[in-house]
C-alpha cells in the first residue's frame, strides 16, 4: 500500500513539475540590430537598435522586417528624388543581429541559421513591399 501511495505521490509531483515547466514564461532577451548602409562609395553601420524577443528566431524575423522596411523606404525615396540627390541616400545593404549569451560572449544571429524558413522571409518581404507600394486610393 505504501508503494502505491508513494508511486502516486511521485507521479503527482512529476506531473506538477512538468506542467509548471511547460507553462513557465520564457523571458525576453535583448538583441542588437545594426543596419549596414551604402552611401555613395562608403559603407557604414547605422546607429544600433535594441530588439526584444523571446527567441533568436523571433528576433531575426523582427530584424528582417525592419531591414525590409528600410529597403522599401530607400526604393521609394530613390524613385522620388532628383538624380543629383540620390547619391546622398543611405541604401540598406545588410544587417547584423547579435545578442549576449549567459557568459557575456557576443553571439551573431546569422541568416544561415534560418535557411529552413525562406518562405517566411519571402512572405515578410512581399508584405512590406505591397504595403509601401500599394496604389493610393
Amino acid at each position: 500500500m505504501k508503494r502505491i501511495l508513494l508511486a502516486l505521490l511521485m507521479d503527482s509531483v512529476f506531473v506538477l513539475l512538468l506542467s509548471t515547466s511547460c507553462t513557465a514564461p520564457i523571458p525576453n532577451k535583448e538583441y542588437i540590430y545594426t543596419e549596414i548602409v551604402k552611401t555613395g562609395w562608403t559603407i557604414e553601420a547605422k546607429e544600433p537598435k535594441v530588439i526584444t524577443a523571446k527567441t533568436d528566431s523571433l528576433a531575426y524575423l523582427e530584424a528582417y522586417q525592419t531591414f525590409c522596411i528600410s529597403q522599401a523606404a530607400y526604393i521609394k525615396m530613390y524613385s522620388t528624388v532628383d538624380a543629383t540627390m540620390r547619391k546622398y541616400l543611405d541604401e540598406p545593404a545588410s544587417f547584423v543581429l547579435c545578442r549576449e549569451d549567459e557568459t557575456g560572449n557576443i553571439i551573431e544571429i546569422c541568416k544561415s541559421d534560418f535557411d529552413g524558413m525562406p518562405t517566411v522571409l519571402d512572405s515578410i518581404y512581399r508584405k512590406v513591399m505591397d504595403i509601401v507600394f500599394r496604389p493610393e486610393k
